[in-house]
């Protein structure tokens, strides 16, 4: 499986940022902030900022502040939303793609919150999570969206503004690739929203999938067999009623390992494929378990 350090357009961005950009990112921070940086995250703010070491710095330096100031720290950061309501949201990591960046899935179906803040404190829980599960080499991730259950109540586009936000002030150049996957006709006026408000790069990464008959060959490019078929088996399994009623997501039941009842839905493991469960058991605390989040509340 090739590393997403391969990837030539990937290569040549970090390859840009130049030594002395670097230089001058570092005497801006100082030496106690940049001690809590590592050598990735200077690159990518040069790179979010097209090598502007003032802009870096001082993006940098908002998000090394937001870090240590939030009340809940975001590196071990929990939904407590999903915590009380195992129903609230689905977003979670199920695999890896074939440049073993971290897979995301969500369906807008099984995501009954919709609370901004709560959707937001989400997000980064989920993002700190596929952080956590990178192989070495690896600093993005990819997002499948399964917009089946898309409505008028998401016509807003305050929680699309809120990923975007979050995205690029605090995660930049983490989104390696984000399908959004069977969006129905309505979604084309959120979208006219909220394309001016993506940066052309992001705008790159952003690919629509129709949810029909050729979609397995479409995935193929990204995905292996087993992915393929976790992800074509959640998303079939998500539109029919009576086993979509079936699914949440306890965080306790990732890192238990043990083929849980609940996590199986007509022998559909909802955790994620096979080699994602391995990648947990390999990285205790990847997914934080349900005992540690209770007492993080």
């Amino acid at each position: 499986m090739a590393s997403e350090a391969s990837d030539p357009e990937l290569l040549a961005r970090q390859a840009a940022v130049s030594v002395n950009a670097v230089a001058e990112v570092r005497a801006a921070l100082g030496a106690e902030l940049v001690e809590q940086c590592s050598e990735q995250q200077l690159n990518q703010f040069l790179r979010a900022t097209n090598c502007h070491p003032a802009q870096a710095a001082q993006r940098l330096r908002d998000t090394l502040h937001w870090r240590a100031t939030e009340a809940d720290p975001p590196e071990r950061r929990v939904c407590a939303t999903c915590l009380r309501d195992a129903s609230a949201h689905y977003l979670h990591p199920v695999g890896f793609c074939r440049r073993r960046r971290p897979v995301l899935y969500s369906c807008m179906a099984l995501a009954r919150d919709r609370d901004i803040e709560a959707n937001k404190r989400h997000m980064v829980a989920t993002f700190e999570q596929a952080v956590r599960l990178m192989p070495p080499c690896v600093e993005g991730w990819v997002w499948f969206s399964d917009f089946h259950g898309f409505g008028m109540r998401d016509l807003s586009p305050s929680i699309g503004s809120a990923f975007l936000e979050i995205s690029a002030r605090h995660y930049p150049e983490r989104l390696g690739l984000f399908l959004v996957v069977g969006a129905p006709r309505i979604f084309s006026g959120l979208w006219h929203v909220l394309q001016p408000l993506v940066d052309p790069v992001t705008r790159a990464k952003i690919k629509f999938l129709p949810a029909d008959a050729k979609l397995r060959s479409s995935l193929r490019q990204y995905f292996d067999n087993e992915l393929c078929n976790w992800l074509l088996t959640e998303m079939a399994q998500n539109r029919n009623k009576k086993l979509a009623a079936q699914k949440v997501y306890p965080y306790g039941w990732v890192e238990a390992l043990d083929g849980s009842a609940g996590a199986l839905v007509d022998g559909h493991d909802l955790r994620g494929t096979p080699a994602h469960l391995q990648a947990v058991a390999s990285r205790p605390g990847a997914i934080v378990s349900l005992g540690c989040a209770a007492k993080a509340l």
